[in-house]
């Protein structure tokens, strides 16, 4: 017993010191060099370079320096401060929910998986068996590590598909609002107004940069990249190059939302073709065996007082 006393104190003295450590590695910004660059990474502008330039560069520059690059974000990725930025990022893409920053969901993290190893040793010391108790702590703090990434997961599967869902009905409300004598602009403010959900909420974040003095280009851009959708982006590519071409923009539009019906349309197909597969599982975990007591149960309870 001392010595399970002890290995669950060591255990909880480890999780702690986890907490604390996530804690204290929050991500720093980077300081910018001077004010036009800051700018310049804001509104995400690379300084352009000529393809002759790359051509005569040396062959390190044209095979060794990418491939270092690589090397360098593989690494960056894997630092305290990468982390961060890949939770900050799928937080963005689940619309920060509970206004969530990245060392709050790391510290919560870090809490439940703390809470799953204090849970893991009350059940050793219920159970009075070492192996019990190491078993269980492992266990509940897998659990409680990744329920937590399992959540973060599932709400941006969620806001991916609402976005999906309301995208036509959004086009052809700014169609109609378009013919009826909008521009672009008015029908988008019109389209925040009418509806509230996750896409008309990143549509006035847009189109709030535009009225900064962001163009509506790169504010549309940065909308595609922040929900990385397929559909979303396709969407803001046909405004973008309805605009440059010329082309009438309520042709584009509608053809646009034509095609994102018939792509629902075929992911319900696909979901409907899935469910027989997934009605399985719990057909086998649930159903059956409730059947089999049920048919066999009176013969078993026969047999096993009276026999063969």
């Amino acid at each position: 017993m001392p010595s399970l006393i002890l290995a669950g104190a060591a255990v909880t003295g480890i999780g702690i010191f986890l907490v604390v450590l996530s804690l204290g590695l929050a991500p720093r910004r980077a300081v910018a060099d001077t004010p036009i660059h800051e700018r310049l990474t804001y509104y995400g502008v690379r300084a352009p370079t000529s393809a002759d330039d790359e051509i005569q560069g040396s062959l390190f520059d044209r095979f060794g320096r990418p491939q270092l690059e690589r090397l360098l974000q593989l690494v960056a990725r894997s630092t305290p401060t990468g982390h961060y930025d890949r939770v900050g990022r799928h937080l963005g893409l689940a619309g920060n929910p509970y206004g969530l920053s990245a060392s709050d969901f790391v510290a919560v993290r870090g809490v439940l998986t703390l809470v799953g190893l204090v849970l893991g040793i009350a059940v050793g010391l219920l159970a009075g068996s070492l192996a019990v108790a190491a078993a269980a702590m492992v266990l509940a703090g897998i659990l409680g590590w990744l329920g937590a990434d399992l959540w973060l997961r599932s709400a941006v599967r969620r806001r991916r598909e609402v976005i999906r869902l309301a995208l036509p009905d959004t086009i052809d409300f700014m169609v109609v609002a378009m013919q009826a004598g909008m521009t672009f602009d008015t029908a988008l403010a019109r389209v925040v107004e009418k509806f509230k959900n996750p896409l008309t909420a990143e549509l006035a974040r847009a189109q709030m940069e535009v009225d900064l003095g962001r163009s509506r280009q790169e504010a549309l851009e940065a909308f595609a990249r922040r929900s990385e959708i397929d559909e979303l982006s396709a969407f803001v590519q046909t405004v973008i190059t309805a605009g440059q071409m010329g082309v009438p923009l309520v042709d584009s539009l509608r053809v646009q939302a034509d095609d994102l019906r018939w792509r629902r349309r075929d992911r319900a197909r696909v979901k409907g073709a899935q469910a027989p597969i997934r009605m399985t599982i719990p057909m086998v975990l649930f159903i059956f065996p409730t059947l089999w007591i049920v048919l066999l149960g009176p013969s078993l309870l026969t047999i096993m007082r009276h026999g063969l």
